[in-house]
């Protein structure tokens, strides 16, 4: 599977560093770089070591969001290439999704009293002139 095919993918320049680092990843837990031998139980087995990797730069699991709006997202569109290209006769990764959870709420949208009150107590001691200018 070439590495090139983010870009012939048709999808904008910032993704395409992206979609390799996904295809590399890939090509590396499939021990081989043929599309053709890619089957729908790799995509999703690829998608379960994903979410069990350790992100390198924070130390923490890939979260599970990275893995939907960015493998699987770049899989599809790839594998979708080399479908369309007559590189593989199916696109195993189309239908492969991941169902998240919706984001535990941690507090209210609203300023408590107590805030807002902190909020205008210390607006009333602003000095004029000390204000940063973007603000």
């Amino acid at each position: 599977m070439a590495i090139q095919t983010g870009k012939a993918t048709g999808r904008k320049p910032s993704t395409h560093e992206s979609d390799r680092q996904t295809i590399e990843n890939l090509i590396t837990y499939l021990d081989h770089d043929d599309p053709h031998r890619v089957r729908r139980e790799d995509v999703l087995g690829f998608k379960n070591h994903r979410l069990a990797s350790i992100n390198s730069r924070t130390g923490k699991l890939v979260a599970a969001k990275t893995v939907k709006d960015f493998d699987l997202v770049a899989l599809k569109a790839v594998l979708g290439w080399a479908r369309k290209s007559n590189l593989t006769s199916c696109n195993p990764a189309e239908g492969v999704t991941l169902d998240l959870g919706k984001p535990q709420r941690l507090r209210w949208p609203d300023l408590t009293d107590a805030e807002a009150e902190a909020i205008l107590r210390h607006a009333l001691h602003a000095q004029r002139g000390r204000e940063r200018p973007k603000t």
